[in-house]
């Protein structure tokens, strides 16, 4: 097998496991082993384990591997570490624990390869006499990055592909015998990166401390760093969404949410205020992350509010509340260059990474603030300063996240706070006014809010392109993660379950599920129809692919009223949505053609998605529906009178 990392992305997906022979083991899924397998090394390597492979045909060896591999973690090849690769990924763990599949070997070849995943030689990979003391003459005399095992240097370094790197790159003609030699002689001090697998650019981004330890000369590039610390303390050598996600949330990602004591006060670490006559009044900005993997509509609204301030002249303060990893590297290249722009002068600061900050600043200063834990903490802050209250950048009812526990506790407090509020659309709006929430509460709360529309973006159909496409798609908003169940995940794939069981959906029909934060796969929905879930996309791709369908499932377990639903109808794509409390349908009528709004059953939904694909046959309606859609413009949205009015709302408390 060569080098696995540098052709990683060869493989495709597994197929079904089918007919059974040997041991329970499919015929396919032993082909797709066979492909990889090295029965040499497998002899050579474990000659001792299974004595009687020097005698008995090859076959015997793939025949040894799969009736052990589940069990003993055996190698398959040179190029593979069964040991290495399941200890560094707990998920793939669990699959084999599940049954589902025989080896990490197994996961790799059907997953694993396509989803970027790293994997390691075989500590049983020989090296040879000359190669070894060769490397031992270097260990000697290279101080702290040679006194890193040699096994690890060769574990890492892809020596065919930096091979031909440095011939392409320095026209230097190092055979792969000598790369390693070559390698920690030379390159490693000039910030060679001799694996293909490893993103230089991206560690150096995400992780802080290393990108200052390379600017300071104390490590040569991100990836010495990563062979020598970086993996061992959970560090990705490359962006992988999921992972990263995975990482960075924690428990914030599953339906349970935080459970201990400890980690729900970490959510109320001071900070606290120095005063600084000298320093210009600034807007205080309380926000839980700036990392632009999980900016979903709500983080583009308040951030292009946010601009809107800066353009104005307002200096702004980043306060970074929940995540340890943000910072303006990160956030910075991945942003568009209005942005860019507008908050290059903005402070930033990570309250999150010490028990107590403490920020210099004027009295004169206001905050602001995203959430309703960031709402608490600025609150507190607020209490050092002339103006005591805070605005509020409502943008739903943050209790609906929570069962009735102690997350449900604080966040139901929040609204309890002295603060003048801004809404996310006249929806939520009234909703807040007719359950006497928050603002509403009081007697003051008439004159202590704004609310705005949220733009919708999104550029306008084509009639012939809508004619020409071929064959019929349906879009799906798909959030599978146990934070954002409010857009039922498991009403939408049990709604088209339904579709096809009523006949509404076939076949010659694409489904396709996009929002998803990392995870990507298949479902079958019956009768051939198969729903396709992939990782949520950039905007600009988002925004040319809803062009593609004909049909949208959105759906909205809360008081706001979503984004989606009103992007696909502005795409000219028929949106199935449901009824929730004021949002009823009666108020989806005024929207027009393209938004269907069903009553939340299933039975109701399935109907609701009937009537859209009638609907989706009338081109010229659904043209004519988005042409007369909502503002496709931030800046009318957020006018310069909307910020002064908005900024002024504490002066009017």
């Amino acid at each position: 097998m060569s080098n696995p990392i540098a052709n990683f992305l060869r493989f495709g997906r597994s197929r079904s496991l089918l007919s059974r022979d040997r041991a329970g083991i499919s015929k396919e899924l032993r082909a797709l082993i066979e492909k990889e397998f090295d029965p040499k090394f497998f002899i050579v390597a474990y000659k001792d384990l299974f004595p009687n492979l020097g005698t008995q045909p090859a076959s015997e060896a793939i025949d040894s591997y799969l009736d052990n591999a589940a069990d003993m973690r055996l190698d398959p090849c040179e190029g593979f570490s069964e040991e290495r690769y399941v200890n560094s990924y707990d998920d793939v763990r669990a699959a084999i624990d599940r049954g589902e599949f025989i080896s990490g070997f197994h996961h790799w070849l059907a997953h694993g390869s396509r989803e970027g995943r790293r994997v390691f030689s075989s500590a049983k990979a020989s090296i040879t006499a000359e190669s070894l003391s060769e490397l031992k003459l270097i260990v000697r005399d290279l101080g702290v990055f040679g006194r890193v095992p040699t096994a690890r240097w060769e574990n890492y370094i892809d020596r065919g592909w930096y091979s031909d790197w440095l011939k392409d790159r320095y026209n230097e003609h190092v055979p792969e015998t000598k790369v390693v030699k070559h390698f920690l002689k030379i390159g490693l001090w000039r910030g060679d990166i001799p694996d293909p697998f490893f993103d230089e650019d991206f560690y150096l981004q995400y992780y802080e401390d290393v990108f200052s330890a390379k600017q300071t000369r104390t490590l040569p590039s991100g990836y010495a760093h990563f062979v020598l610390n970086g993996e061992n303390e959970g560090r990705l050598p490359r962006h992988d969404l999921k992972l990263c996600l995975a990482r960075k949330l924690g428990a914030l990602a599953v339906p349970s949410g935080i459970q201990h004591e400890t980690a729900l006060a970490s959510k109320f670490r001071p900070v606290l205020f120095q005063s600084d006559p000298a320093k210009p009044p600034t807007l205080n900005v309380f926000i839980p992350s700036l990392d632009p993997d999980i900016m979903f509509g709500g983080y583009v609204a308040f951030l292009q509010f946010l601009c809107r301030v800066a353009e104005q002249g307002t200096p702004l303060r980043f306060i970074v509340s929940e995540d340890g990893q943000s910072n303006r590297r990160w956030f910075s290249e991945r942003i568009s260059e209005r942005w860019r722009t507008a908050f290059a002068e903005s402070e930033f600061l990570n309250a999150s990474q010490s028990d107590q900050q403490v920020i210099s600043g004027n009295r004169k200063d206001i905050c602001i603030a995203y959430s309703a834990w960031t709402a608490h903490l600025a609150s507190a802050y607020a209490k050092n300063l002339n103006s005591k209250k805070i605005i509020y950048f409502i943008q739903e009812d943050e209790r609906i996240f929570h069962e009735n526990n102690s997350l449900h506790f604080f966040v139901s407090g929040a609204y309890d706070l002295d603060y003048a509020a801004i809404f996310n659309s006249v929806a939520l709006e009234n909703y807040f006014r007719e359950h006497k929430v928050g603002v509403f509460a009081r007697e003051t709360g008439q004159k202590n809010f704004l609310t705005f529309e949220h733009a919708i973006p999104i550029a306008r159909p084509n009639i012939d392109a809508m004619r020409n496409k071929g064959h019929k798609k349906l879009f799906v908003y798909c959030r599978p993660e146990g934070h954002a169940g409010r857009n039922l995940f498991e009403v939408c794939v049990m709604t088209l379950r339904r579709c096809v069981e009523k006949k509404i959906l076939d076949s010659s029909w694409e489904l396709i599920g996009l929002g998803s934060m990392g995870y990507e796969g298949e479902i079958d929905l019956g009768a051939g129809v198969k729903l396709l879930i992939r990782s949520r996309v950039d905007q600009a791709e988002y925004e040319g692919l809803i062009q593609s369908f004909d049909v949208g499932l959105s759906l909205m377990w809360a008081p706001h009223p979503s984004v989606i639903p009103y992007e696909l109808a502005g795409a000219g794509v028929v949106c199935v949505t449901n009824t929730y409390g004021y949002r009823n349908k009666a108020y989806f009528e005024d929207f027009g053609f393209n938004i269907v709004a069903a009553n939340p059953s299933i039975e109701d939904l399935s109907e609701g998605v009937r009537e859209a694909v009638r609907r989706s046959d009338d081109f010229d309606q659904r043209i004519k529906s988005a042409k007369n859609f909502l503002t496709t413009n931030w800046d009318t949205v957020f006018t310069p009178q909307f910020v002064k009015t908005a900024l002024s709302l504490l002066d009017n408390s």
